[in-house]
């Protein structure tokens, strides 16, 4: 029995300021954009794009650089954590 696959149909719209949130996928998937709808619903996308503009606007979110230039994150603020005091903030 051979399988046929039926080529799927697509809709488009731009996506420039259509804002929503990058997460990072359980277990072996791709990651996702998801945007959420006015009463809560959501959907998700899967990220294909490879270079794709992205601007932070989550006061919760921190970027973290080690001191010798070899690690970089992006992650939850400290304080956010609970561990503000914990650690000293990089000077620009």
């Amino acid at each position: 029995m051979s399988s046929t696959r039926r080529k799927a149909k697509f809709r488009y719209k731009n996506a420039k300021n259509v804002e929503g949130i990058l997460l990072s996928s359980l277990g072996d998937g791709p990651p996702i954009f998801r945007i959420y709808g006015k009463k809560g619903e959501f959907k998700d996308y899967e990220i294909r794009h490879h270079d794709v503009n992205v601007r932070i606007l989550d006061d919760s979110a921190e970027l973290l650089e080690s001191v010798d230039g070899e690690q970089f994150y992006l992650d939850y603020s400290r304080k956010v954590l609970g561990q503000e005091a914990k650690y000293k903030r990089i000077k620009k």
